[in-house]
C-alpha cells in the first residue's frame, strides 16, 4: 500500500519580515552608495593635487624612448659618465635636494632617470584614491624610520612631497617594489662574477636594509668590494653625507678595471 505525500501548504512571509529584509537591503546600499561617492571624490582631489605638484614642480631635463618605453632623465655636468640609480619611490628630486647630484656634476657627467615607468600591479582604483591618502598619512613615520637613528635633515623641507603622491607614481613605485625581492634573488648568484671596483656604503644603523644582512653580506660575495659604514646614520646616506657619498664616486673613478683587495673601512 502506498501513502501519497501530502505537500504542506506553503505560508507567505510575514509582512514584517519582508519589510526588515528590504530595510537591511537598503541600509547597506546606502552604505555601498557613500562608499563610492566617497572613492570618487577621492580620485577628484587626487587627480586635481597631482596637477598641482606637477605645475610647481615641472619637469627638467629630457625624455627618450627605450624598447618602446619612454624615460625621463636629467644630464647634468661634464667628465666620467656617473648613472645614479636609486630604486622604491626615490626619484631625481632626491637627488637634488640631497646635494649630490649638484655636487657629483661639479666633476662628472651625471645621468639621473627622472621617473620610473609605472606597471600596474596594484589597481588603478587604489592608486587613484586610497594609496595617496595612506602615504601622506604614514609618510612622515616612514621619513623618520629612513633616516634613524639620526634626526631628519633640515633640507627635507625642500622635498617636493606632492610629486609622490601622484598615483602615476605610486603605481611605479608599487610595481618596482614588487619586483625587488624577486630580482634581487635571481641576480644573488651572479654577484661573484663582477669584475670591477664597488664600493658599498650603509649606515650602521640602519633600520631599513640593515647593514649586518645586506651590506656587509654583498661585501663578502662580491671579490675586491670596499664596504665603508658611517657611523650614527641610518638609511638615507645620500640626504646625511652627500659629500661621502660624491668622494665614493671620485674614488670609483680613480680606481683601474678589475677587482682589488677586499677591506671594510668606517667612514
Amino acid at each position: 500500500m502506498t501513502q501519497r505525500a501530502t505537500k504542506k501548504p506553503s505560508h507567505p512571509r510575514p509582512a514584517a519580515t519582508r519589510r526588515e529584509g528590504r530595510g537591511f537591503v537598503g541600509q547597506h546600499t546606502g552604505w555601498l552608495a557613500a562608499g563610492a561617492a566617497a572613492l570618487v571624490a577621492s580620485a577628484a582631489i587626487n587627480r586635481v593635487n597631482a596637477h598641482r605638484a606637477e605645475a610647481k614642480t615641472p619637469p627638467a631635463g629630457e625624455f627618450i624612448e627605450v624598447d618602446g618605453v619612454r624615460l625621463h632623465y636629467v644630464d647634468r655636468g661634464e667628465g666620467p659618465v656617473v648613472v645614479l640609480l636609486h630604486g622604491n619611490a626615490v626619484t631625481l628630486q632626491d637627488f637634488e635636494v640631497s646635494g649630490v647630484l649638484g655636487l657629483a656634476a661639479e666633476h662628472h657627467r651625471v645621468l639621473v632617470p627622472a621617473s620610473l615607468p609605472a606597471v600596474p600591479l596594484i589597481g588603478d582604483l587604489m592608486a587613484m584614491t586610497i594609496s595617496p591618502i595612506a602615504a601622506l598619512l604614514t609618510g612622515p613615520v616612514a621619513l623618520k624610520a629612513s633616516f634613524a637613528p639620526a634626526p631628519v635633515p633640515d633640507k627635507m623641507a625642500d622635498f617636493p612631497v606632492g610629486l609622490t603622491l601622484r598615483p602615476s607614481q605610486i603605481r611605479a613605485s608599487a610595481a618596482e617594489g614588487a619586483l625587488m625581492v624577486p630580482a634581487a634573488v635571481s641576480l644573488a648568484g651572479r654577484y661573484r662574477d663582477l669584475e670591477l671596483p664597488v664600493i658599498i656604503m650603509s649606515g650602521e644603523g640602519d633600520l631599513v636594509t640593515f647593514a649586518g644582512k645586506h651590506a656587509e653580506r654583498l661585501a663578502r660575495d662580491i671579490e675586491g668590494a670596499e664596504l665603508r659604514l658611517v657611523p650614527s646614520q641610518g638609511h638615507f646616506l645620500h640626504y646625511a653625507v652627500p659629500e661621502q657619498v660624491t668622494a665614493a664616486l671620485s674614488d670609483l673613478a680613480s680606481q683601474p678595471a678589475g677587482p682589488a683587495k677586499s677591506h671594510t673601512q668606517a667612514a
